[in-house]
């Protein structure tokens, strides 16, 4: 009767809550692509389309690219980079050429690396080139770049009055600026010497508890769009191929339940893991992923990594940095369990003596692993029976192992690839909230961008922004750090090297 009880006051805040909640959060942008039907840029009276620009770099200039396109995005810009603006599927030599074509500048970084190299940068360059020559010569799209001292060759280039970032880059991005006709634009750029550190009171504290490895990371789904579709890509697909007949297509959870009905219980669960296993992982070691959220986590070299995605790239990532991870799931209820032993599935963590290290770290997939689909927490009801077993854990300690629901309790959260927009993410925030209960955590933080809207006017911001930081503290014990998080991620390497070498000097 009890557990009937909690199951339908939990449906109904399910139902009730959501949708209370969202119409309080900035709405996300849609990231449809766009017409495929070419319309020169100097024609285009869009004003997005004004503020397009295109960013062309070799692989060995990731970061310097990363750099200028987190500088143009904090002016206020469009920026388009291949890592941050292609999504799973599609097909990169369209959606590049198309990018080209609806942009209004082009920026080519030049360096060492690219001026001779031969490949896709030249067919880029080629690209842009073309759609040069549809401008006036009073009229400015291509504006080149040079990131090192390279001796330009191509006099097709050097036809343009160059800019040296690597002379003074703060200065060479407001000559950038003023190019585009924004001059005095106030920039607040990632190169500022004012960094991470000294905007957060948490800094050094969240930077002593990664180094003395009392740090634990949840990984959400944002972390993988670079790589794996988004839930709502994978739900319009199912919704398509399967005649959904609701206009909530977007959601996973919905669509899979659906699903579940019609079909049966395993098949969305059957379905979504083929898709994710035919999806190869990067070599988290090469320089162009240096700042990813996967490489930055394993060369902080914790004990314990929590994931709510159904994939293994943190694991990918840490093999590639040298270590030796185990992966385990949680068994979030009676037919996972089941499953388990009767599939006589080894867990470490049953071993009560287990403790994870830097060197053989332990990844907790929370929702599920793709390698068995019958532990993915993926329909309405997963959600529902999840957040359930999660609340009786007196009943069943199985369900998750001591050494987890310990870390819950006693290290420091961060939480990094969600979204206060989506209901998924506020119970994962809730759910770990419950296990501070009568031990406060030492710190816990979110990392997320600033809320932008277009139904929140820029004197609003920092008003919506307060009050999500109050809602968050008092419903999840959760700080949220506004921040970028490729911007984030480069901030964290850069202070954890800086905070170790302290720390080991002073030692």
């Amino acid at each position: 009767m009890l557990k009937k009880i909690e199951y339908c006051f939990i449906t109904t805040l399910w139902l009730t809550l959501s949708p209370c909640i969202s119409v309080s959060f900035p709405a996300q942008k849609d990231f449809k692509s766009k017409s495929t039907i070419h319309k020169s840029p100097i024609m285009g009276t869009n004003q997005n389309q004004n503020q397009r620009v295109f960013i062309s770099y070799a692989r060995e200039d990731t970061e310097a690219a990363n750099r200028l396109y987190n500088d143009l995005k904090m002016a206020g810009l469009e920026p388009w980079l291949d890592t941050q603006s292609l999504l799973a599927g599609q097909d990169w030599k369209i959606s590049i050429k198309e990018a080209i074509r609806n942009s209004r500048y082009f920026i080519p970084l030049l360096s060492t690396n690219s001026v001779e190299k031969i490949g896709y940068v030249q067919k880029e360059l080629k690209e842009a080139l073309e759609v040069a020559d549809e401008f006036p010569p009073s009229k400015i799209f291509v504006i080149p770049v040079r990131i090192n001292d390279c001796k330009v060759i191509d006099e097709k280039v050097r036809r343009w009055n160059m800019v040296d970032l690597y002379l003074d880059w703060k200065q060479g991005i407001e000559r950038i600026l003023t190019s585009m006709g924004l001059e005095g634009k106030k920039l607040e750029s990632s190169s500022n010497q004012e960094g991470l550190s000294y905007r957060y009171d948490e800094w050094d504290e969240l930077l002593r508890y990664i180094y003395e490895k009392r740090c634990c990371p949840f990984i959400g789904p944002e972390a993988s769009i670079r790589w794996i579709p988004t839930n709502n890509d994978i739900a319009i697909k199912l919704a398509e191929e399967h005649g959904y007949p609701f206009d909530d297509a977007k959601q996973l959870p919905q669509v899979a339940q659906y699903l579940a009905i019609l079909q049966n219980e395993m098949y969305p669960k059957k379905y979504l893991a083929n898709i994710l296993r035919d999806i190869p992982a990067p070599d988290f070691s090469l320089p162009e992923y240096k700042n990813t959220i996967y490489a930055v986590l394993a060369d902080l070299s914790l004990p314990i990594y929590v994931t709510t995605n159904y994939d293994h790239l943190m694991e990918e990532a840490l093999r590639n940095k040298g270590k030796d991870p185990e992966t385990e799931f949680c068994r979030w209820n009676s037919a996972v369990i089941k499953y388990a032993k009767s599939a006589q599935i080894s867990f470490v963590s049953d071993n009560r003596r287990y403790m994870p290290t830097p060197a053989n770290p332990l990844v907790f997939h929370l929702y599920g692993d793709m390698d068995y689909p019958i532990s993915m927490v993926l329909t309405e009801q997963d959600y529902v029976d999840f957040m359930l077993n999660m609340s009786n854990l007196d009943i069943n300690s199985v369900v998750l192992p001591s050494v987890i629901s310990r870390s819950f309790a006693i290290s420091s959260h961060l939480f990094m690839g969600y979204s206060l927009n989506d209901m998924n993410s506020r119970n994962v925030f809730r759910t770990i909230a419950n296990f501070s209960g009568a031990v406060e955590p030492p710190l816990s933080i979110a990392v997320m961008p600033a809320p932008i809207s277009a139904l929140v006017s820029d004197t609003n911001v920092s008003q919506v922004q307060k009050y999500l930081e109050k809602y968050t503290k008092g419903m999840f014990k959760l700080n949220i750090y506004w921040y970028d998080l490729f911007m984030f991620l480069v901030e964290l390497r850069n202070g954890f090297n800086t905070f170790r070498k302290k720390m080991s000097t002073s030692s």
